[in-house]
């Protein structure tokens, strides 16, 4: 990879968690500045976000660079990479199916209304993405027929989520194409000019702006002061910062909601009856946006969201906001500098970073948790392409040259 490309991700990473931060923190309040409306948010509230951010970049930009050595040897990177590029092909049509099929559901239904999308849905268009990861993670180039395979993974795993994010989470898709883009970026396919730049910026623009417009109700939204353009409520709406300031006092928990945010897909805490909270009818682990939610809406299906800021002060106050900021970065930094390589373990990490951009509106347990189930996942798929390989089974694929 040249450095000219190392720092195209390197930078691009930084400034695309500070305008997460913008976007859901601040955006509001600028907002209200520039058209002389008074904002509820105190000084004190700006001061700790501020520091927060500035305090994550430090850890990202001043952490010790590791020296990224490959774990498995290029036979076993090739059987995997292989074996991952056949499963995301034999996934498609099932992904797409149960895709098409909860999009139909969802366009007969305002925004809001009917019910998420269902398990078994999700088990397959996950278990999908889980290879299309792994494949675009540890695929030794982007040139020639690996090009192509790339071109196919890339379009089979995002139609289906582009289905179900017309009519419902508009980032469901987003995240999938971040994903991908963060390896691009990494791995040198795709070399950053200002016209690139550009063509980014309008992606990032239709991936937050596209999904609501097509499902209408943009500025459906209560008005906060009669001096106020309806836009100023439709971002205050999403803004999460007003929880931290609203309830950092008053938020009574009885396990810490960073350890059970981190833990809840490996702990189940509401089989064993510990850390677990009521939220309307149901019964759920004790992380901070779900006391969120009951605090402030009384209803799981319509969750408040959350702010990693608060899980981190609800430890130990301000110093552990600046301590888990300063590590939080370091985690970023080191995902970034190991997408670098081919590795089967690539997916997991560009996950992680995607993730990690929704921070300023989700916990902290949302870019961790999924680690252990991914890393087993990841070394079960080792371990059975190593067995087909032993006992000289073949796996018969489309090729995209035919």
């Amino acid at each position: 990879m040249s450095s000219r490309q190392e720092n195209a991700l390197r930078w691009l990473f930084p400034v695309a968690f500070t305008c997460a931060c913008l976007l859901f923190w601040w955006s509001p309040s600028i907002l209200m500045a520039l058209l002389k409306v008074t904002s509820d948010l105190k000084p004190w509230t700006l001061e700790v976000s501020a520091a927060a951010l500035c305090v994550f970049l430090v850890g990202y930009l001043f952490s010790l660079r590791l020296v990224t050595r490959p774990l498995l040897s290029a036979r076993v990177n090739t059987l995997c990479s292989d074996f991952a590029f056949k499963a995301t092909v034999a996934l498609a049509l099932p992904a797409m199916v149960v895709g098409a099929q909860f999009a139909i559901y969802r366009a007969g239904l305002a925004y809001g209304e009917g019910h998420d999308i269902p398990i078994y849905t999700q088990a397959i268009l996950y278990t999908h993405m889980f290879f299309a990861y792994m494949f675009l993670g540890s695929v030794p180039s982007c040139e020639g027929s690996d090009r192509r395979k790339v071109l196919w993974a890339t379009v089979l795993v995002l139609v289906p989520r582009i289905l179900i994010t017309l009519h419902w989470g508009r980032f469901f898709a987003g995240q999938t194409v971040v994903a991908i883009l963060f390896i691009a970026l990494a791995r040198g396919w795709i070399r950053m000019t200002a016209r690139r730049w550009i063509q980014l910026f309008v992606v990032a623009l239709l991936i937050f702006l596209g999904p609501i417009l097509t499902r209408g109700g943009l500025l459906e939204t209560e008005k906060i002061a009669e001096s106020a353009p309806q836009i100023v409520a439709f971002f205050e709406q999403g803004s999460t910062l007003h929880f931290f300031q609203e309830y950092h006092d008053d938020l009574p928990s009885t396990c810490p909601p960073i350890l059970v945010s981190m833990t809840e897909r490996v702990i189940p805490y509401d089989k064993l009856g510990v850390c677990t909270i009521k939220v309307g009818d149901r019964t759920v682990p004790e992380t901070v946006d779900n006391l969120l939610t009951r605090q402030d809406s009384n209803n799981l299906g319509t969750g408040t969201g959350s702010i990693y800021i608060f899980e981190l002060y609800l430890v130990g106050g301000v110093f552990a906001i600046i301590l888990g900021s300063l590590l939080f970065g370091a985690c970023c930094r080191w995902w970034v500098e190991h997408l670098g390589s081919a590795s089967l373990f690539g997916g997991i990490w560009a996950e992680c970073l995607v993730r990690s951009l929704m921070a300023p509106r989700g916990t902290l347990g949302y870019e961790f948790q999924r680690i252990p189930t991914l890393l087993l996942a990841t070394l079960a798929v080792i371990l059975l392409c190593q067995a087909i390989d032993i006992l000289g089974m073949r796996v018969p694929v489309f090729s995209p040259d035919r």
